[in-house]
């Protein structure tokens, strides 16, 4: 993005008045225009086609253009030295001048002028970009130039050597006093940006707790210990951030703000599956996150009818939800023999990189813990894989933090027994079968066939049949022989 015109003539205007006030105070000012002045022309030549190349330059910035006037300047402040030199070594009747001359002759009053024009480069340098953004850098400017008018004016008062030390002294004090203002201005802008960084972090959190606690309702003990545990740890974290003085560093502050994302994390998961339970039942969220695949029960993001059933008159399959199982068990002598176990539950990619297996164990874990919550228990089958990711899990997933690995650990074991237990009420209760495969018909046994009856009905049922049967076979025989045939 190119500078604008504007800012460019009035980073123009200031440099033309900084060096005629630099002319001013060493008495040269009446030589502007003529060959004497060339060392200074060249150089203010020199930052005028910078500027001008800049102007049109894309990667330019004000900061750059700030930083590169103040080098200039020293760099003009050199050029006057070296112009007052060349007019002592000709011994020109100047004046005045040859009374600004003798000063450059003494070697305290020339490291005087040398000293103070580098303290104020390294102002330039270390606080240029917040001098640019301050209501009184105009202000601040016109400090620092006087520092070295009044050099100046003491050597014009007092030329001798002890006076260029105070004088030194005094212009450093002054300099130096500038510098602390300026710091401390950069450390309430950090601090207000760090403040500020927090305060949204802040609400983020609040906005995350505050949707889980309005669907108390709908959480478990269980999920609500989670809640109150991850709200107080993220809490903390927060207050740690705004009290380390490291944090002012961003290396030290993205690594704080990961744990914090990290704390938050079981929380948002926990959001979105209250939010999409919630616009199941007829809530008012609206465009609730789905897991990625597109195999579960309940979960499918087409919209309508699938395979474009809905053009059908009397359509197969006239939703995206497939049949629910009851369980997630495979047949079991019945039915398809393909798969001994099937499971809606996702598994860990095993060709995922080593850096980032944690952070994928944590999101599998974190969507498949949604999945049992939208079922309402889990089966052996997905209970072995929710174990296997759990017992995957180690600390560097929770930032280091001993205490919340732990806790976690607990509170998601604790989550696994509950829909484990679930599963075994509801078996028991008869309120499921699980001998019955995922997605079978409400059929017991296939069309033609009906159920075995016990080994004494049967028994039973063949005796009767034969006692009949040879009953009927003697009453004949006996039929034959009283009408005189033969058998």
């Amino acid at each position: 993005m190119t500078i604008e015109p504007a800012t460019t003539n009035r980073i123009a205007q200031q440099y033309d008045t900084m060096v005629e006030d630099m002319l001013r105070a060493a008495d040269l000012s009446r030589y502007m225009g003529t060959d004497v002045l060339n060392p200074v022309q060249a150089e203010v030549n020199k930052f005028n086609m910078m500027l001008e190349k800049a102007s049109v330059s894309t990667n330019a910035s004000v900061s750059e253009l700030q930083n590169y006037s103040q080098r200039s300047l020293y760099q003009v402040r050199l050029a006057i030295k070296e112009v007052q030199s060349n007019m002592a070594n000709k011994h020109s009747n100047l004046g005045s001048v040859g009374g600004q001359m003798s000063m450059l002759d003494s070697s305290a009053w020339s490291g005087t002028l040398s000293e103070v024009a580098m303290k104020i480069e390294e102002i330039g340098n270390q606080y240029g970009k917040i001098i640019i953004n301050q209501p009184d850098k105009d202000n601040i400017d016109r400090m620092m130039a006087n520092t070295l008018e009044s050099i100046e004016v003491a050597y014009k008062q007092n030329p001798s050597p002890s006076n260029a030390q105070t004088s030194k002294a005094n212009a450093m004090t002054s300099l130096n006093s500038i510098a602390s203002m300026l710091e401390q201005r950069k450390s309430a802008l950090l601090q207000s940006s760090l403040s500020n960084l927090v305060s949204q972090k802040e609400i983020e959190l609040l906005n995350t707790v505050s949707v889980l606690k309005m669907n108390a309702e709908s959480l478990t003990k269980h999920e609500m210990e989670v809640v109150n545990m991850h709200s107080t740890k993220a809490t903390e974290q927060l207050a740690k951030i705004k009290s380390d003085p490291m944090s002012y560093d961003k290396a030290i502050m993205q690594q704080h703000l990961r744990v914090f994302e990290q704390i938050l994390a079981p929380l948002a998961q926990m959001r979105e599956s209250v939010q999409y339970r919630s616009a199941l039942s007829g809530g008012n969220f609206s465009s609730p996150r789905r897991p990625a695949s597109q195999k579960t029960y309940g979960f499918g993001s087409v919209p309508k009818r699938r395979y474009h059933e809905h053009q059908k008159e009397n359509p197969s399959n006239r939703s995206p939800f497939r049949v629910a199982p009851d369980v997630a068990m495979s047949i079991r002598g019945l039915g398809n023999v393909g798969d001994s176990v099937s499971t809606q539950m996702k598994k860990v990619d095993p060709n995922t990189a080593p850096e980032n297996l944690d952070s994928t164990t944590v999101d599998v874990l974190n969507a498949n813990l949604e999945i049992a919550s939208a079922q309402g228990f889990i089966s052996p089958a997905d209970e072995a894989i929710l174990r296997e990711q759990l017992s995957s899990l180690n600390i560097a997933a929770f930032g280091g933090d001993q205490q919340l690995y732990d806790s976690s650990k607990t509170a998601i074991r604790n989550t696994i027994d509950h829909y484990s237990q679930t599963y075994k009420n509801k078996a028991a209760s008869g309120a499921i079968d699980a001998n019955i495969p995922s997605g079978s018909s409400g059929k017991k046994y296939p069309d033609g066939f009906s159920e075995v009856g016990p080994f004494f009905s049967r028994a039973g049922l063949t005796l009767g049949i034969g006692t009949i049967v040879f009953g009927s076979v003697g009453l004949l025989l006996a039929w034959k022989i009283a009408t005189g045939g033969e058998a």
